[in-house]
């Protein structure tokens, strides 16, 4: 008989020698995670099948995490929501409107894919075409309404590219309507994040997008109704794959892309994106979602831009003389720092001139990213600023300018405002309608805000009682007597005006 006591022991010891490694590991990721006497927030809990994916904030469009984010990839079907976007942004929400259903919508696709069974000849409404293309993924509904918003399939092309450049999806090119393969169609999971951010804002999107069951009524061609439902297991009650929060989704799958999923959910008033490439199996991207919904919900919170990014004076200039100074800020947004960041791990650099001269384009950019303790940048992207305190600035000079002065340049003697002018010297009283004319005319040779703010600075005498609120406010203090004195030269001429009480 063998003894068996030294395997016995052997293996008691290997058991514990692994608890102890286990032990080891997980001291050695607490201690890595334990940066600047901060935890920093590992990620999503659980694994993520998919190789690539994003969780954008729908407020902000900020890019909480991503994987791969920007590797180009087959989106599949989820390409749809960009065609049934532009459909309901062309019909304006007209979903009633009658369309023909035409040789190359039915024919261009293979039978072997998704489709409606839609004939040629079949006329539908655009809400058969939208519900088929996003309820039931058909390929034919999709080439319908391609050929609504583009005149041809062969237009999808270049008129899809134009609204991705719109988007600014520099990593996207749909060549198609429906997401079928072809090597020159593709996206990123970020890009599609942004195509489906656009899409939410068109009227009628979210209601078929986030819509489970839909009927198609007989049309002239099919005698029976069609029925239509999500695939979408995260909205339906009683299935493990169940997920509270979730509002809307598109799927997609292709033998070359693999499983791919675009949906959005809300939690406490929170909107977030979420988008997978390629997951694992037809299941896992419910989970691979739902995990990083939780992962987004849970796991970070809200800072106020305007409370903690920098500002920049700015001198303000009209008519070459220096004005004042206003302060530029960052528009109001949020960001979300993910738990173990603070305020101080924000970072901004400001984009615009020292000096902004009245009447003259300006243009100031923020740019924002987040520091790690490691050194890393993480962008959260470029933000438009604004001006604070110029009202004040410009209440503080005299000057009389009309709407139109502003950033055109230029006013006519006709213009209706100058008609208000003549009309108010005229009710003063005490010169000829000649004279006034010319007053006017006097006025309207200053060509710019920021010379007539100069000129009228120089000539107080000639126009005491002019005054002006704001570069986008235009105001006349009516007069109650008025008088046109003698000029001493051919050239010269003085006005003065009492203002009323």
């Amino acid at each position: 008989m063998k003894d068996r006591t030294i395997p016995v022991f052997q293996r008691m010891y290997s058991k514990i020698e692994l608890a102890i490694k286990k032990v080891a590991i997980l001291l050695a990721m607490v201690a890595v995670l334990i940066t600047n006497g901060m935890i920093v927030w590992a990620g999503p809990q659980g694994e993520i099948t998919a190789t690539a994916w994003a969780l954008v904030d729908v407020a902000t469009g900020q890019v909480l995490a991503s994987q791969l984010g920007d590797h180009r990839m087959n989106p599949a079907s989820i390409t749809k929501i960009l065609t049934v976007a532009m459909a309901l942004e062309k019909c304006q929400n007209d979903t009633s409107i009658q369309l023909t259903v035409s040789h190359d919508a039915v024919h261009s696709i293979t039978f072997d894919s998704s489709h409606i069974a839609l004939q040629e000849g079949e006329v539908v409404s655009i809400a058969d075409m939208l519900y088929g293309a996003m309820l039931a993924s058909g390929n034919d509904a999709a080439n319908v309404l391609a050929e609504y918003v583009c005149g041809s399939l062969g237009n999808v092309e270049p008129v899809f590219t134009q609204k991705l450049a719109e988007l600014g999806c520099e990593n996207t090119h749909f060549v198609n309507a429906h997401g079928l393969y072809n090597e020159n169609h593709y996206t990123t999971a970020e890009d599609m994040a942004k195509i489906l951010r656009w899409a939410l804002t068109v009227p009628g999107f979210q209601e078929v997008f986030n819509s489970e069951k839909y009927e198609m009524q007989p049309t002239n061609l099919q005698p029976e109704i069609r029925y239509f439902s999500t695939a979408d297991w995260m909205r339906l009650d009683g299935i493990k794959y169940h997920y509270d929060y979730a509002l809307g989704s598109k799927n997609g799958w292709t033998t070359e892309s693999g499983h791919t999923f675009a949906s959005w959910a809300e939690k406490d008033g929170r909107q977030l994106i979420c988008i997978l490439m390629n997951s694992a199996t037809k299941y896992k991207k419910f989970v691979d979602a739902a995990n990083l919904y939780e992962y987004g919900f849970n796991q970070f919170s809200s800072v106020s831009a305007t409370d903690v990014l920098p500002t920049k004076t700015v001198s303000i200039q009209g008519g070459g003389d220096p004005l004042g100074t206003a302060v530029l800020q960052i528009k109001p947004v949020n960001f979300y720092l993910e738990n173990g960041y603070t305020a101080e791990n924000l970072q901004a650099e400001i984009e615009s001139p020292n000096t902004y001269i009245l009447g003259q384009p300006f243009d100031a950019k923020m740019k924002v990213w987040i520091q790690t303790p490691e050194g890393e940048s993480i962008p959260l992207g470029t933000f438009d600023m604004e001006l604070h305190g110029l009202d004040t600035v410009l209440s503080a000079n005299v000057g009389l300018i009309p709407d139109n002065l502003v950033g055109s340049g230029k006013t006519h003697v006709g213009d209706p405002q100058m008609i208000l002018v003549y009309t108010a010297i005229l009710l003063g009283g005490g010169f000829s309608v000649v004279g006034a004319w010319k007053l006017g005319k006097q006025y309207t040779e200053r060509l710019r805000w920021g010379d007539s703010v100069g000129f009228l600075r120089k000539n107080r005498r000639r126009w005491p009682y002019a005054s002006v609120q704001s570069p986008d406010v235009f105001r006349w203090r009516v007069v109650r007597r008025a008088r046109y004195e003698k000029p001493k030269t051919k050239s010269t001429f003085v006005f003065r005006a009492n203002e009323r009480k």
